[in-house]
């Protein structure tokens, strides 16, 4: 696993200021090189706005 920057909570609230900032930040660790559904493996997605999660645009994996 990867080594994790300690930062203050000062820091930490700078840098992720927003829920959505937040989000971006896990998606680019969870999906580098873009989405790759965990389930069939297909690279198109939408974000389900009501229940803040993605969804596979193929099998509908959550």
């Amino acid at each position: 696993m990867a080594q994790q920057e300690a930062m203050t909570l000062k820091r930490f609230q700078e840098k992720f200021h927003s829920d959505d900032v937040c989000r971006e930040h896990l998606f680019q660790i969870r999906w580098p090189n873009g989405f790759c559904c965990p389930k069939c493996e297909h690279a198109a997605f939408y974000f389900l706005e009501s229940r803040k999660l993605y969804q596979c645009t193929r099998c509908k994996h959550q």
